[in-house]
C-alpha cells in the first residue's frame, strides 16, 4: 500500500467491504519518511481511516525505529 509519503508492505491484504476494514498480516514493514515499523497485522477502518497495529504473540513487541 502507497500513500504519500507511507508506505506498507506485507505479505497478505484481505478486504472486507462489508465491514469496510483492510487487514493486513504477514512480515508487515510500514515506512514513512522518518520511521520503520515492524508488526504483525495491521487493521484499517475504510471510512475513518483508524489504525490498529498489532503482534500474534502478546510478549513481544512492535518495532519501531525513527530516524532524526
Amino acid at each position: 500500500i502507497n500513500y504519500s509519503n507511507h508506505n506498507i508492505e506485507s505479505e497478505n491484504l484481505d478486504l472486507s467491504f462489508d465491514k469496510k476494514i483492510a487487514f493486513i498480516y504477514k512480515n508487515i514493514i510500514y515506512k514513512n519518511l522518518n520511521t520503520t515499523l515492524q508488526a504483525d497485522k495491521i487493521e484499517i477502518d475504510l471510512v475513518t481511516k483508524d489504525t490498529k497495529i498489532f503482534m500474534n504473540d502478546k510478549s513481544k513487541n512492535i518495532k519501531i525505529i525513527n530516524k532524526k
